[in-house]
């Protein structure tokens, strides 16, 4: 973690150099222990842990240049439907837990909430550097999984109660 101590007025973290658009999008992503997110239930979040290579010649900040992240690195992650399309455009994310050198590799973990309505889905993973682009979008090719989301019978019942605590913001993973 970083600490940064500045003066009312001043910039977010002054005494970093600030992160500038990365000139190569080269990732490499491997999903480690993933066999939980081939088949998933509405409404049950899972982790997922996913080997993270940095492939392109410059670090990969884990830091932005404001407090919302903006041109930090993170791990980013969409879910499509049947014809490859988005069904949230922008998805979730998971922070690089520090800087990534080129040539390195961290585990990043996250929590994945399936879709909401049962169905065969694909899920891909990107990096995306925040306000400048996602890695799959400039050229570097993403992770995907595909996933079945099903419903439980016994499930029927809870399915709108899950609903509501995801749209209140609660949920759980494992």
């Amino acid at each position: 973690y970083r600490l940064s101590v500045f003066r009312a007025g001043e910039r977010f973290a002054p005494f970093l150099a600030e992160p500038t658009p990365l000139a190569s999008f080269e990732q490499s992503l491997r999903l480690l222990d993933g066999e939980r997110l081939l088949s998933m239930r509405v409404g049950v979040s899972e982790p997922f842990r996913i080997a993270v290579s940095n492939l392109s010649p410059a670090p990969w900040p884990s830091v932005g240049t404001d407090i919302a992240g903006t041109r930090s690195v993170r791990l980013g992650w969409r879910w499509l439907d049947a014809e490859s399309r988005a069904i949230v455009e922008e998805g979730s994310r998971a922070d690089l837990p520090f800087d990534l050198a080129p040539g390195d590799t961290v585990t990043i973990p996250g929590c994945l909430a399936p879709p909401r309505h049962p169905g065969r889905y694909r899920l891909r993973f990107s990096m995306v550097q925040e306000g400048v682009a996602w890695f799959d979008g400039a050229g570097s090719p993403a992770l995907e999984v595909d996933v079945a989301v099903a419903i439980l019978p016994g499930e029927v019942f809870v399915r709108p109660m899950l609903a509501a605590a995801r749209d209140l913001g609660l949920r759980s993973c494992g």
